[in-house]
């Protein structure tokens, strides 16, 4: 049985095994795809094999993960995160990756302001707050991508 984690390092108690077979089963044979800051670029790892340690290479070996890809970019906020993940989402991307197995992580906000995370998303695509970059991900998602699922991991506190 596979073992979690809080946030501070210590374990989380499972009594019930069903939870692990769940998560598994999502895992398993899974193309993970992030898009995210340098905190997610960095943590996640961007090579499995020589990342020795890394959140990434830890998931992969665990959950046995089909894929890993690292498409995050240090320096990167939110709304420049949707425009690098519009310019990913080609075609062939589409074909490739609009399946149940696709796992799309989100990790951006510490290069957001956090004037800018509290901010109402206002429909204005010329404007370049960060609900605006989370809103228009999630449409992009939802026109190309609607067998994935995808998660957001937002840092509590921001630049």
């Amino acid at each position: 049985m596979a073992t979690f984690y809080k946030g501070d390092g210590t374990t989380i108690a499972i009594s019930d095994g069903s939870l692990t077979a769940k998560i598994k089963s999502i895992l398993n044979g899974a193309d993970v795809i992030i898009f995210g800051d340098s905190n997610f670029y960095y943590s996640m790892g961007s090579d499995i094999v020589n990342n020795v340690g890394s959140i990434g290479q830890r998931l992969a070996l665990e959950f046995s993960i089909k894929s890993w890809i690292n498409k995050g970019n240090p320096g990167t906020n939110a709304w420049k995160g949707w425009g690098a993940f519009n310019s990913w989402a080609t075609d062939e991307m589409v074909e490739q990756y609009n399946k149940e197995t696709t796992i799309f992580l989100f990790g951006y906000g510490t290069n957001d302001q956090l004037s800018s995370f509290e901010a109402e998303y206002n429909g204005n695509a010329g404007t370049t707050t960060s609900t605006n970059g989370i809103h228009f991900i999630s449409q992009l998602i939802a026109e190309k991508f609607p067998k994935a699922q995808y998660h957001w991991i937002i840092p509590p506190e921001t630049d």
